[in-house]
């Protein structure tokens, strides 16, 4: 089967721009998509969190990590739909703020198959610099001709003398105040004029006295349709921040799209408080990488938070708490990790005593 290029076509779930081609073969559909997410320096654990939400309605019959291209991770997983008889074969990669993916779709496991095999050699990421072969030539020189002369041009007509400018009204605070000129702008009815207003936030001093209301001021936009502005008000809200606004921060790492669950992840580790630390010990289950940054950045103000995730039933949990202690530990945590040396999981027996020479070297 041959692989034209398909038509460009783009689609909005949920806020975000999917940008995609797709080619119907015999045997299979062939698709290949890719979408802007916040992630310039991927992690294994942020690829497992895309293999969950690409497999939410299916079983994963094959996972499997490739070499890395370009600086971007590469996973291939196989899933099987629950729904209908439908597998997909599809080639995840992560990295340069974005996720690209390549996917065949057949009634059947089209792994090995030739065609397959053929369409993921054709996609290829091309540099953000044209190559030296395909610039454009410069076109030879053309002859000059001799100029035709032309006629003097009229002078021009005399203008009459200036009006004298309307002495200006008093400026609003709108007009003079960077902060007022935002609030204002996150009243407005467009989309884009709220979402420049936080980034407007996002670039002036932070004023004590009105971090209150700024940051009252910003909790809507966590529950725009658009996800990007759910992002955006996330990245803007920690400089701002204030205890009443720490609920809804931590609803936002359930939201649907990763992305957003991410920034409320990152929010969380620059606002420290009980209940921050909580949810993200939390977020070891689910989302261990932003989970485990978040907690590593409260630092030890999160121990307790996260001695209490030792005694969770799932391996990697407990392997992840270990290794937050292992950074942000004290002397308080000694005595739970010593005893996880002595655990029958082999994993956890190495992730603790991993923890505890860090602790050791910190004393």
């Amino acid at each position: 089967m041959e692989f034209p290029p398909g038509k460009i076509m783009r689609q909005i779930q949920g806020g975000i721009t999917i940008i995609y081609a797709l080619q119907a073969g015999e045997k299979a559909a062939y698709l290949a998509s890719s979408t802007r997410v916040p992630v310039q320096d991927p992690t294994p654990e942020m690829m497992d969190g895309i293999q969950r939400g690409v497999a939410s309605k299916g079983k994963i019959v094959g996972s499997k990590d490739l070499p890395a291209q370009d600086g971007m991770l590469v996973r291939q997983i196989v899933v099987r739909d629950l729904r209908q008889p439908m597998v997909t074969v599809d080639r995840i990669m992560l990295g340069r703020g974005k996720i690209y993916q390549v996917l065949v779709v057949g009634g059947k496991d089209l792994s090995d198959d030739p065609d397959t095999q053929r369409f993921f050699q054709s996609f290829k990421l091309l540099s953000a610099q044209q190559p030296e072969a395909t610039k454009p030539k410069t076109d030879p020189p053309v002859a000059e001709r001799p100029a035709t002369p032309r006629p003097p041009r009229p002078a021009p007509a005399t203008r009459p003398a200036p009006r004298p400018l309307a002495k200006p009204d008093t400026p609003s605070a709108a007009e003079t105040d960077p902060i007022s000129a935002a609030l204002e702008g996150l009243k407005s009815e467009d989309l884009h004029q709220r979402k420049a207003a936080l980034r407007k936030l996002q670039g002036v001093q932070v004023d004590p006295k009105r971090r209150v209301e700024v940051a009252k001021a910003i909790v809507p936009m966590l529950s725009e349709s658009d996800g990007f502005a759910r992002g955006d008000a996330l990245k803007t809200l920690p400089a701002w921040w204030t205890p009443e606004v720490l609920p809804d921060v931590i609803k936002a790492t359930q939201d649907a799209q990763f992305s957003v669950r991410w920034a409320a992840y990152d929010a969380l580790g620059q606002m420290p408080d009980e209940r921050s630390a909580k949810a993200c010990a939390e977020g070891l289950a689910t989302e261990q990488g932003k989970a485990k940054q978040a907690l590593k950045r409260l630092g030890s103000m999160a121990e307790p938070a996260v001695l209490k995730m030792l005694s969770n039933q799932d391996r990697k949990v407990v392997t992840a708490a270990c290794d937050v202690l292992g950074e942000i530990g004290t002397a308080k945590s000694g005595a739970a990790l010593q005893a996880l040396t002595r655990h029958k999981d082999f994993f956890i027996r190495s992730a603790a005593s991993r923890a505890l020479k860090k602790l050791k070297e910190r004393k």
